[in-house]
C-alpha cells in the first residue's frame, strides 16, 4: 500500500483544485515561507481524522477553508481526497484503490467518505488503526512532533509507539467496549430491582400454590384410590361367593365323571400314536424327491433367461447401430459443405488485411515525427522548471537562514538565563529528595512485617472457619432429618387420631351407638373394649385375635343402658352391636384351669392378665378374655391343650388360635386396610412417644448449632477485619514503594538535568557569539534571486503552450493507429479460427468414415450370433415343461400326507392335555369341597361390611359400583398411598385454589427476567475475561515491538551520530500500557545529560532516530515529513538524506523541506508559490526524467 495523490479543494491557501500524484520512493515539497506548503501535510493529517484545530494551526475546525484574498471570495467548503493504492490488500476491503474524502462547510457541518460512500470518523480511525497512518499516528512527522518525542512529558511519548505496536486499535475499541459495559451494568441494577420484588412476591405465593395444588391433587386421588380399593374388595368377595355356592353342587358328579373320561383317553392316544409315526415316514420320502425337481426347474428358467436377454439384446444393439450409420453418413455430408464455405472467406480476409497494414505504417510514421518534436521541446521545459525550482529553493534557503539566525539568537539569550534558574532550583530540589528516600525506606520495611504477622494470624483463623462450617454443615443435616421425621410421625398420629375419633373399623351398630353416646341421645355408654384396654406392643396381635369382634363390644353401665341402645338401633335401623352391662356380666369360671401350667415353657399366662385397664372394667375385660391363654408359639399352644383336655381358647403371639375341642385357626396374616383397633390405641400412644423423644433431641441439636454457629460468626468477623488491614496494610506497602522507586528515580533524574545545564550553558555562549557577521551577504543574495526566478518562470509558461497543442495532435494520431490496430488484430484473430475449424473439420470427417466401416461390421456379426441363442432357449422350455408336471405331482401327494400328520398331531396333543386337565382337576376337588363352607360364611360378612361403606361413604349401591379387578401388588400400593395422602392433606393446613394461577404469572415473568439477566451477567463476565486475555496479548505485543524499537534506536542513533550511546526506558516495566517513555541520548563526546540540554540539531537527530527505528519495525505505507531537518547543519543533513533514501526502499516518503540536499536525494520535487496574494499554486517536475 502506499499514497498514490491528494486532490485539495478550498483547503487553506489552496483556492483552486489542486492535484498532487506520489509514486514510491521520495517526493519532495519545496518553496517559500508562507506559501502554503506545510498546508499539504496538514491536509493529509486533517483527511485522516484530525480533531484538533490547533494542530492544524487554527482555532476552528472553519479555518481550514479558503478565506479569500485580494480580488478573491472567501469559499464555504474545503474538502480534501487522499487516493492509496491497495493492490496488495493491507486494508480490508476489496478495492485496488481506496479514496478517503473529507469535507467541512461554514456551518460547522462535517462529512467523511469512504470510495465515495458516506460514513463515521470512526470508520476511518478503526480503518487506519495498528497501520501507522492515521492522526495518532507516525506516518506524519514535523517539527512540533519533534518537540513531543523529546519532550520531558514521558507520557506524550506513548501515543507515537502504541501505533508502531499496534495496540491504538485495541485502546480504541477497549473505550468504546467499556462505554457500553458501563451502560449494560445500569440496566442490570434496574432489572435486578425488579427481580428482588418478583422474588419477594414469590416466596409466600410459591408456598400457598404448592399447597393448593397439594390439597388438589391429594384429595382427588385419595377419593378415587378409596373407590377403587373398597369396590375392588366388594367385586373381588362377589365374585368369591358366587363361585363358591356354584363349586359346593358341582364336585361331587365332577370327581366320577372325571375318572371314567381318563381311562377312555387312554386307550385312543396308543392307536394314534402309532399312525403318527407312519405317516411321518412318508412324508420324508416325498419331500427329498420334490426338493430335487424345483432344483432342476430353477436350473433350466435361469438358462432360458439368459439365452433369451442375450437375444433381445442382441437385435436391440444392431437396431440402434444401423440407426447410428445413417446419421453418420448425413454428418459426412454437412462437413464437406462447411469446408467450401471456409475457404472463401479466408480469401477475403486476407485481401483486407493487406490494405491495413499499409495504412498503418504511414500513420506510425506521422506519429514518429510528432514524438520527436514533442521530446525535444519538453527537455527544454524540464531544464527550465528545474531552474526555478533550484532558484525557489535558494531563495527558501536564504530566507529561512536569515529568519532562524535572528530567531535562534534570541532563543539562545532567553534560554541561557532560563538554564541558570533551573540549576539552582534543582541543586535544593535534590536535597530534599535524598531526605525523603531515608525516610521512606524506614517506613516499608515497618509495613512487611506488619503483613507478615498479619498473614499468619488470617491462615489460622481459616483453618478454624473451615473445621466450624463441616460442624455446622453436620448438625444442619440431623436437624432436617430429626424435623422430616418429626413431621412424618405427628401426620401419622393425625391421622390415627381421626380414624379413632370417626370410629374407623366400628361396625354400623357399634358407630351408631357411639356418635349417638357423643351427642348424649343415649346414657350409660361407657365405651368400646377396645378403648379401655392398653396393651402391651408384644401382645397386640394375640389381644386383638383373641377378642375378634369383641373389641369393638359396648361397655355400659347397667342392663338398662344396654336395652335403651338396643332399642335406639332397632328404631333407626342402624344395624346391630353387642353390649357389656357391667351389672350382669359374671366372670368366668377359672377353677377347671390348672395355674401350675401356666407358668410352663413357652405359656405367657392369661390375655386378662397381660394388659391394662380401669378395675371398673374388669368384669368386662375377664367376660372376654379371661378363659383365653396366651403361648409365644402354636407348639406350646399345643402342648397346653393338650395337658388341659382342650378346655380353653389358647392364641399365640403370631395371631394363630385352638378352639376349645382341639380346632385349630392359623396360617398367616392378610394386611388389613386399616389397623386394628386394639393396635391403633397402642400405635398412636408408641408414636407419640416417639414425638416426645425426638423433640428432645432436636433441642438438643438446635443448642449445638447455635453455639457452633455464634463461634463461626465471631471467627468470620475476626477473619473479616485481619483480611481488612491486610488489603490496607498492602495498599500502604505498595504506595510506600512506589513513592521509593519515584523518589529514586527523581534522584538520578535531578542528577543527570544538573549535569546536562552546565554543559548547555556553556555551548550556548559560544554558539551566541558567531552570527553576527553573516545577515549583509545574505540579504543581498535574497534580492538577486527573485529576480532571476521572475524571468524563468515566464519562459516555462510558454514552453508549456507548445507543449499542449503538440500533445493534441499526438493524441488524435494515436486514436487512428489504435483503430487501425484494433481491426487488423480482429482480422488475424478471425483468420486463425478460420483455419483452425477448417483443420478441425477435415479430422472429423477422417474420423466418421472409419466410425461407419466399424458400425457396419459390428451388425453383421450380431445377425449370426442370433440363431444360436434360438437353439438353445427352445431346449430348456421343453425341458421345464416337462420337470414342473413331475413338481405338480409331488407337490400334490405331500400336502395329502401333511395335512393328514397334522389331523393325527392336533388329536394327540387334544388327548394329552384333556388326560392331564382331568388328573389335576381330580386331585383339587376334594380338597375345595372341603374349604368352601368356611369361606363362604366369611365373604357374607365382609361384602356387608363393604357395601354399607360405599353406601354411606360415596353414595355407591348395587349396580353403580364399579366393576374393579385388583391384584395384591396394586392393593398393597394403594394402602400405603392411602396412608401417605391422608398425613399430607392433615399437614397443609388452610388452602387457597386461586394461588396457582396468581403464583404461575409471576413466576412465568420472574423467570423470564431472571433468564435475561443471567445471560447480561455471563456476558459481562465473558468480556471482561476476554478484555483481560487482549490486555494480555497487547502487553506482550507492546513489549515485543518496543524492544525491537529501543535495538534500532540505539543502532540508528549511533549512524546519525558517528557513535554515542542512546536508549529508550519505561518507567514502570511491570505496566506496559500505561508506562510512561523516556528517551536517554549521549553524543559522542559528551556527558550523559537531559534530552532538553541538548542543541537543536541534536535533538532533531535523536527525534529522526526515533522515527526512523520505528519505520523501521512496523514500516508505514508511507510518511510526511515536514521541516523536520531544518535544524540540522550539512554534514548532519548528509546523514539524513542517506538514511532516508536507505528506508525509501521499502517506505514511501513526502518530505516538506528548505534544504538542498534533502531536494536532490528526491525523484519527484513539488514546488509551491503564491503569486497572489493568499493563493497557492503549484508545479511539478519528475527529477528521473530528468536525469534520464
Amino acid at each position: 500500500m502506499y499514497l498514490k495523490r491528494i486532490e485539495l479543494s478550498g483547503f487553506k491557501s489552496f483556492a483552486d483544485r489542486v492535484e498532487l500524484e506520489f509514486g514510491p520512493g521520495i517526493t519532495a515539497i519545496v518553496g517559500p515561507n508562507g506559501s502554503g506548503k506545510s498546508n499539504i501535510s496538514d491536509a493529509i493529517r486533517w483527511v485522516l481524522g484530525e480533531q484538533s484545530a490547533k494542530l492544524l494551526r487554527g482555532s476552528r475546525m472553519e479555518d481550514v477553508i479558503f478565506v479569500g484574498s485580494d480580488g478573491r471570495r472567501p469559499l464555504g467548503m474545503a474538502e480534501v481526497t487522499l487516493t492509496l493504492d491497495n493492490s496488495d490488500g493491507a486494508l480490508p476491503f476489496d478495492f485496488h484503490e481506496l479514496a478517503i474524502s473529507r469535507r467541512v462547510f461554514r456551518s460547522g457541518e462535517g462529512e467523511y467518505f469512504i470510495n465515495k460512500v458516506p460514513c463515521r470518523l470512526k470508520d476511518i480511525v478503526e480503518l487506519f488503526a495498528g497501520t501507522g497512518v492515521g492522526r495518532e499516528g507516525y506516518s506524519i512527522i514535523e517539527q512540533g512532533r519533534i518537540d513531543s518525542i523529546l519532550s520531558l512529558k514521558a507520557e506524550d511519548r506513548r501515543a507515537i509507539f502504541e501505533e508502531a505496536s499496534g495496540i491504538s486499535k485495541y485502546k480504541l475499541r477497549k473505550q468504546e467496549a467499556l462505554k457500553r459495559l458501563e451502560s449494560v451494568k445500569g440496566n442490570l441494577l434496574r432489572v435486578q430491582d425488579i427481580l428482588n420484588e418478583l422474588y419477594r412476591q414469590l416466596g409466600p405465593l410459591a408456598e400457598k400454590a404448592r399447597n393448593a395444588e397439594r390439597y388438589r391433587v391429594y384429595a382427588s386421588e385419595l377419593r378415587d384410590l378409596e373407590v377403587k380399593l373398597y369396590s375392588s374388595d366388594f367385586i373381588l368377595n362377589r365374585d368369591e361367593l358366587d363361585r363358591l355356592r356354584s363349586l359346593r353342587e358341582e364336585r361331587a358328579l365332577e370327581s366320577e365323571k372325571l375318572r371314567a373320561q381318563r381311562q377312555e383317553l387312554a386307550c385312543k392316544l396308543d392307536k394314534l400314536n402309532a399312525g403318527l409315526a407312519e405317516c411321518n415316514l412318508r412324508r420324508d420320502i416325498h419331500e427329498e424327491s420334490l426338493s430335487e425337481t424345483l432344483s432342476r426347474i430353477e436350473r433350466c428358467k435361469s438358462e432360458a433367461d439368459l439365452a433369451r436377454q442375450r437375444l433381445e439384446s442382441g437385435r436391440e444393439q444392431a437396431d440402434q447401430i444401423s440407426v447410428s450409420i445413417e446419421t453418420d453418413r448425413r454428418r459426412l455430408d454437412s462437413l464437406h459443405d462447411e469446408l467450401l464455405k471456409i475457404q472463401k472467406r479466408l480469401e477475403t480476409l486476407r485481401q483486407r488485411r493487406d490494405e491495413l497494414t499499409r495504412m498503418l505504417s504511414e500513420k506510425e510514421e506521422e506519429d514518429e515525427e510528432i514524438r520527436e518534436k514533442v521530446r525535444g521541446d519538453r527537455e527544454a521545459e524540464e531544464r527550465a522548471k528545474a531552474d526555478v525550482i533550484e532558484l525557489l529553493s535558494s531563495i527558501a534557503d536564504t530566507k529561512n537562514r536569515l529568519a532562524a539566525m535572528a530567531s535562534l539568537d534570541e532563543a539562545n539569550s532567553r534560554r541561557l538565563a532560563r538554564l541558570r534558574l533551573e540549576a539552582e532550583q534543582l541543586g535544593g530540589e535534590l536535597k530534599r529528595v535524598v531526605g525523603d528516600i531515608e525516610a521512606r525506606g524506614a517506613l516499608v520495611a515497618e509495613r512487611r512485617a506488619r503483613i507478615a504477622s498479619i498473614s499468619q494470624a488470617i491462615a489460622a483463623l481459616k483453618t478454624g472457619l473451615e473445621q466450624s462450617s463441616g460442624k455446622m454443615r453436620q448438625l444442619a443435616q440431623k436437624r432436617d432429618k430429626l424435623v422430616e421425621l418429626l413431621h412424618t410421625k405427628n401426620s401419622h398420629i393425625k391421622a390415627l387420631s381421626d380414624l379413632e375419633n370417626a370410629h374407623a373399623g366400628y361396625s354400623r351398630g357399634a358407630r351408631a351407638v357411639l356418635d349417638a353416646a357423643g351427642k348424649g341421645l343415649i346414657a350409660g355408654v361407657l365405651g368400646v373394649v377396645a378403648s379401655i384396654i392398653d396393651v402391651p406392643g408384644r401382645y397386640v396381635t394375640a389381644i386383638e385375635v383373641a377378642l375378634g369382634r369383641g373389641a369393638e363390644n359396648i361397655v355400659t353401665r347397667s342392663h338398662k343402658d344396654a336395652e335403651a341402645a338396643v332399642e335406639f338401633l332397632k328404631r333407626t335401623g342402624s344395624g346391630r352391636a353387642t353390649f357389656l352391662p357391667l351389672d350382669m356380666l359374671r366372670p368366668p369360671n377359672l377353677n377347671d384351669i390348672r395355674r401350675d401350667l401356666l407358668g410352663a415353657d413357652g405359656v405367657l399366662g392369661l390375655a386378662s392378665d397381660l394388659i391394662s385397664y380401669d378395675p371398673v372394667y374388669r368384669k368386662a375385660i375377664e367376660y372376654l378374655l379371661g378363659r383365653i391363654v396366651v403361648t409365644t408359639n402354636l407348639e406350646a399352644g399345643i402342648r397346653l391343650s393338650r395337658a388341659m383336655a382342650s378346655a380353653i381358647r389358647i392364641v399365640t403371639l403370631d395371631g394363630d388360635m385352638i378352639h376349645p375341642g382341639g380346632a385349630i385357626t392359623g396360617g398367616s396374616q392378610v394386611e388389613k386396610a386399616l389397623p386394628g383397633l386394639v393396635a391403633r390405641r397402642t400405635e398412636i400412644e408408641a408414636a407419640r412417644r416417639e414425638v416426645e423423644d425426638i423433640k428432645l433431641e432436636l433441642s438438643r441439636v438446635d443448642d449445638a448449632l447455635d453455639q457452633v454457629r455464634r463461634g463461626y460468626d465471631s471467627l468470620n468477623r475476626e477473619l473479616a477485619g485481619l483480611e481488612a488491614e491486610l488489603k490496607r496494610r498492602e495498599v500502604e506497602l505498595s504506595a510506600g514503594e512506589a513513592e521509593l522507586r519515584q523518589l529514586t528515580g527523581d534522584k538520578l533524574k535531578i542528577e543527570r538535568q544538573l549535569e546536562a545545564i552546565l554543559a548547555d550553558e556553556r555551548e550556548l555562549e559560544a554558539t551566541m557569539s558567531d552570527h553576527a557577521g553573516q545577515r549583509a551577504e545574505l540579504e543581498a543574495r535574497l534580492s538577486r534571486l527573485a529576480e532571476e526566478n521572475r524571468d524563468l518562470e515566464r519562459a516555462v509558461s510558454e514552453m508549456s503552450e507548445q507543449q499542449r497543442r503538440l500533445e493534441a495532435r499526438r493524441e488524435a494520431l494515436s486514436a487512428e493507429i489504435t483503430d487501425i490496430k484494433v481491426e487488423l488484430a480482429a482480422l488475424r484473430q478471425e483468420e486463425s479460427s478460420l483455419l483452425e475449424s477448417r483443420s478441425r473439420l477435415e479430422h472429423d470427417a477422417s474420423d466418421l468414415a472409419e466410425v461407419i466401416s466399424a458400425k457396419t461390421q459390428e451388425v453383421s456379426r450380431l445377425r449370426a450370433r442370433e440363431e444360436g441363442l434360438k437353439d438353445i432357449l427352445r431346449k430348456n422350455t421343453d425341458a421345464i415343461r416337462e420337470l414342473e408336471a413331475r413338481r405338480d405331482e409331488l407337490g400334490k401327494a405331500l400336502d395329502d400326507l401333511k395335512r393328514e400328520r397334522r389331523e393325527m398331531a392336533s388329536e394327540v396333543s387334544s388327548l394329552q392335555a384333556g388326560m392331564q386337565s382331568l388328573q389335576d382337576r381330580l386331585a383339587q376337588v376334594m380338597e375345595e369341597l372341603h374349604k368352601v363352607e368356611v369361606d363362604e360364611a366369611r365373604l357374607s360378612v365382609a361384602m356387608e361390611q363393604l357395601g354399607e361403606r360405599l353406601r354411606i361413604d360415596y353414595g355407591l349401591v348395587g349396580d353403580a359400583i364399579p366393576v374393579i379387578r385388583l391384584d395384591p401388588g396394586e392393593r398393597d400400593a394403594i394402602l400405603e398411598r392411602l396412608r401417605h395422602l391422608r398425613g399430607a392433606i392433615e399437614g397443609l393446613g388452610p388452602v387457597s385454589l386461586d394461588a396457582i394461577e396468581e403464583y404461575a404469572s409471576v413466576s412465568s415473568r420472574y423467570e423470564s427476567l431472571r433468564a435475561q439477566y443471567d445471560d447480561l451477567v455471563s456476558a459481562l463476565d465473558s468480556v471482561d475475561k476476554l478484555m483481560g486475555m487482549v490486555e494480555d496479548a497487547a502487553g506482550r505485543q507492546f513489549l515485543k515491538v518496543f524492544g525491537a524499537i529501543k535495538d534500532e534506536f540505539a543502532r540508528i542513533f549511533s549512524e546519525l551520530f558517528g557513535g554515542g550511546y542512546a536508549d529508550l526506558v519505561m518507567q514502570d516495566a511491570g505496566n506496559p500500557l500505561e508506562t510512561g517513555i523516556d528517551v536517554v541520548a549521549q553524543p559522542p563526546g559528551k556527558r550523559l545529560q537531559s534530552i532538553s540540554l541538548l542543541s537543536g540539531g541534536e535533538k532533531a537527530l535523536t527525534a529522526i532516530a526515533v522515527i526512523f527505528a520505528i519505520l523501521k519495525v512496523r514500516p508505514s505505507p508511507f510518511c510526511v515529513l515536514d521541516e523536520i531537518d531544518a535544524a540540522l547543519d550539512e554534514v548532519n543533513i548528509g546523514r539524513f538524506v542517506e538514511l532516508l533514501r536507505k528506508f525509501a526502499r521499502d517506505c514511501q516518503f513526502i518530505v516538506v523541506t528548505h534544504r538542498r540536499g534533502t531536494m536532490e536525494a528526491a525523484n519527484i520535487l513539488y514546488g509551491v508559490t503564491m503569486e497572489k496574494s493568499g493563493i497557492s499554486k503549484l508545479i511539478s517536475l519528475s527529477l528521473e526524467d530528468k536525469a534520464s
